[in-house]
Parts: C-alpha cells; sequence; structure tokens
C-alpha cells in the first residue's frame, strides 16, 4: 500500500484522532527553550535593546516575527492531522503586513539608502544567526510531526520549517 493511500484509510477510518496537542505543546517548548538558550549562551541580549525597544521599526520587527511564528505553529498544528486543508488567508495577510511596513519604509528613507537600508549593517550575521538558533525547533517539530498523520507531508514539512525560520527571526531580533 502506498503512503498516500495508508493516509487516506486512516482519515476515512471515522475514528477519532488522538490528542496531537501533547506532541505539539512539546515541539514548541523543546524548540523555544532550546532556541532561547542557544541564543542567550551565544549572543546574550543586545547591549542596545532599551534604546531598540523605543523605536517603532525595532517593535514592528517583533510583531511582524511574532505573528509568523503564531500562525505558522497554529497552521502546522492543523497540518498535522489527516484531514486538514492549508489556509493561506492568514499568510497572506502577513505578507500584505509586510509589504505595507516595506513601503512605509521606502517612504521615511532617502532613494539614495534604499539599497543599504534593504541589506542592513547585519545582514550575514543575520544569515548565520536565524538557521542556528531554528536547527533545534526544526527537528522538535519534524518530530512533532511524526506523532500526527498529515495528509500532505510535504507541505506539513515546509510549514515546520516555517514555524522554526520564524522563530529564529523572531530571538534574532532581540
Amino acid at each position: 500500500m502506498k503512503t498516500e493511500d495508508f493516509i487516506k484509510t486512516l482519515a476515512e477510518d471515522g475514528r477519532t484522532p488522538q490528542p496531537l496537542w501533547r506532541p505539539a505543546a512539546m515541539a514548541a517548548a523543546i524548540g523555544a527553550v532550546s532556541a532561547l538558550v542557544l541564543l542567550f549562551g551565544f549572543f546574550g541580549v543586545r547591549p542596545d535593546i532599551a534604546a531598540a525597544l523605543g523605536t517603532w521599526r525595532f517593535g514592528l520587527k517583533l510583531v511582524l516575527t511574532g505573528a509568523a511564528t503564531i500562525f505558522m505553529a497554529w497552521e502546522f498544528a492543523r497540518l498535522m492531522r489527516p484531514q486538514a486543508s492549508p489556509r493561506l488567508w492568514p499568510l497572506a495577510l502577513l505578507a500584505a503586513a509586510i509589504a505595507i511596513a516595506v513601503a512605509v519604509e521606502l517612504t521615511l528613507v532617502p532613494a539614495e539608502a534604499w539599497a543599504t537600508t534593504a541589506k542592513g549593517r547585519n545582514w550575514f550575521a543575520c544569515l548565520k544567526t536565524i538557521p542556528f538558533l531554528s536547527a533545534i525547533p526544526l527537528i522538535a517539530a519534524i518530530w512533532a510531526m511524526r506523532e500526527g498523520a498529515p495528509a500532505r507531508p510535504a507541505l506539513a514539512g515546509a510549514v515546520a520549517g516555517g514555524v522554526a525560520a520564524a522563530l529564529g527571526g523572531f530571538l534574532y531580533a532581540t
């Protein structure tokens, strides 16, 4: 029997599925705690955190990455079930919020500084740190996914990667 046929048979079985909140909650706890330990162990809190908290850009960065983390975690938990179908409207809403934030930023920054602003001063650190902070949360999410029966495992795996990356981005922003 093919995996897809097996999953379809399980989904059509009619039995009440086992609760998946335990493995999902365990994966979330393991992922978040491990990422925090890595963050504080290797990087600590940014020295200018008090000044950064007073800027709207810093707050917006936390809101957008936090919203992405929450949406992706919610969608991941849904996709662990065989009968779940993806809901993309929250992702589209988040993408629209990011597009609006970029448009506002472009109106506030002179055109000559757009390239520097888009790349930032810490782009290389960002490129290394976010995957570093996301690795253990990704492993935990994939472990939790094994406890479920996603009808679309590739999509559920991609969303697991989105959860881990969004969490890594949120923590890196601090």
